[in-house]
């Protein structure tokens, strides 16, 4: 089903009637309920696909999906908007140990640029 791609843990409340799932954060397992949709054809949706799609697009506003650990958390506990990340790899001395290495290496770069621009001279870009 098309709604597996959101969250690893999902609720099918759906009835015969309509439509209806509870997606929940990969990280606290903070509950959010998709609207509840009609079943059949009303002229908005072609397929029933179509309608899940919509649900779980809807649903998603309420998940940001964290780069690092490959998760989807809920957007007002656990992730970290100032970081772009969940809030376990934000605190997570991995990351933080990877993004010590690149801006060290950056500064290593700046180093060795400003040793050899004192020998070479300013750079002149064309």
């Amino acid at each position: 089903m098309p709604y597996r791609k959101l969250t690893q843990k999902v609720d099918d409340l759906s009835t015969p009637a309509y439509f209806h799932f509870r997606f929940y954060c990969d990280l606290c397992n903070e509950a959010v309920d998709s609207p509840r949709k009609h079943r059949g054809k009303d002229g908005e949706f072609e397929t029933d696909n179509d309608l899940i799609e919509a649900l779980v697009s809807e649903a998603k506003q309420s998940f940001r999906f964290c780069e690092h650990c490959q998760n989807w958390v809920c957007r007002e506990v656990c992730w970290d908007a100032v970081r772009c990340q969940c809030e376990r790899c934000a605190l997570s001395p991995f990351w933080k140990n990877k993004k010590g290495q690149q801006s060290s290496q950056n500064e290593g770069e700046k180093q060795d640029e400003h040793q050899y621009s004192s020998i070479l001279g300013p750079l002149e870009e064309n």
